[in-house]
């Protein structure tokens, strides 16, 4: 029987796109079971030695079942959030949706906004305490 995923979810509102949160050591098998590539539509893969190697990953997808965009964040266990970790994953993530929309980073206050809201989203998923 396979583990209970659990895929935290955040939603920005003022933005149309959706964070989403795991922690697990099956990466591939979370791309396979929930996301799809955000541009082609196509499933997701990366090599090997890169998903052996890394303590956690970050995805600009598509949710299987509601098609909502996003980011899936995904580190290897709890331990694995911490702040310059969460910084580094959540700055990919705000990359992508100020692609998403269009938007330059700068001006800058709008990205670090953003930015700062993300790494939150990592810290109540470490902490395992939600707002």
């Amino acid at each position: 029987m396979k583990p209970k995923i659990l895929l935290h979810q955040f939603d920005p509102v003022i933005y149309p796109f959706k964070i989403w949160i795991v922690i697990t050591n099956e990466f591939q098998n979370i791309l396979d079971d929930y996301f799809l590539d955000y541009t082609t539509g196509e499933n997701i893969s990366f090599s090997k030695d890169v998903k052996d190697k890394t303590d956690a990953v970050t995805f600009a997808v598509r949710k299987k079942d509601t098609k909502e965009y996003g980011c899936v964040i995904m580190f290897r266990s709890r331990q694995m959030i911490t702040m310059s970790l969460a910084a580094h994953e959540s700055s990919h993530a705000a990359k992508d949706l100020f692609n998403h929309i269009g938007a330059e980073v700068e001006p800058h206050e709008p990205f670090e906004y953003l930015l700062g809201w993300i790494v939150d989203c990592c810290e109540q998923v470490k902490k395992n305490k939600f707002k």
